[in-house]
C-alpha cells in the first residue's frame, strides 16, 4: 500500500527535476517551469480538492456500503492523472502552459460535477 503513494510521488518529484533541469539553458518565455506554471500546479491541485467536495455533494444511498468511495476515487484518480498530463506537457509545449492549465483545471471540476449527478 504505501509503495502504491510512493512512486506518484517520486515520479513527480522526477518530472520536476527533469522540466527544471532542462531549463537552465532556456529564455525565461520559453521556460517549463516559472511562476505561472508552478501556480497552475497549485490551481490544478487545488481543483483536485474542488472536484472531491463538488463529488462528495451527490446524494449518496445509504444502501452503498462502500460504494460510496467512489464519488472520492474518480476525482482523485482524474486529478492526478491530469497533473501528470500538464507536467509532460509541459516539457513538450511551455509556450502553451497557459492554455494547458486552464483545461486542467475545467477539466477537473467538471468530473467533480459529473461524478456528483452520475448515480453509482
Amino acid at each position: 500500500m504505501v509503495l502504491i503513494l510512493i512512486i506518484p510521488i517520486l515520479l513527480f518529484i522526477f518530472l520536476v527535476y527533469g522540466i527544471s533541469k532542462s531549463d537552465k539553458k532556456l529564455e525565461e518565455k520559453d521556460k517549463a517551469l516559472n511562476d505561472l506554471s508552478i501556480k497552475f500546479l497549485i490551481f490544478i491541485f487545488l481543483s483536485i480538492i474542488a472536484s472531491v467536495i463538488i463529488s462528495l455533494q451527490a446524494d449518496i444511498p445509504p444502501s452503498s456500503g462502500h460504494g460510496g468511495f467512489i464519488y472520492i476515487i474518480i476525482p482523485v484518480i482524474t486529478g492526478v492523472s491530469i497533473l501528470f498530463l500538464y507536467l509532460i506537457s509541459l516539457t513538450i509545449k511551455p509556450r502553451k502552459k497557459i492554455v494547458l492549465g486552464i483545461i486542467s483545471i475545467v477539466v477537473n471540476i467538471l468530473t467533480g460535477i459529473i461524478c456528483s449527478i452520475t448515480e453509482f
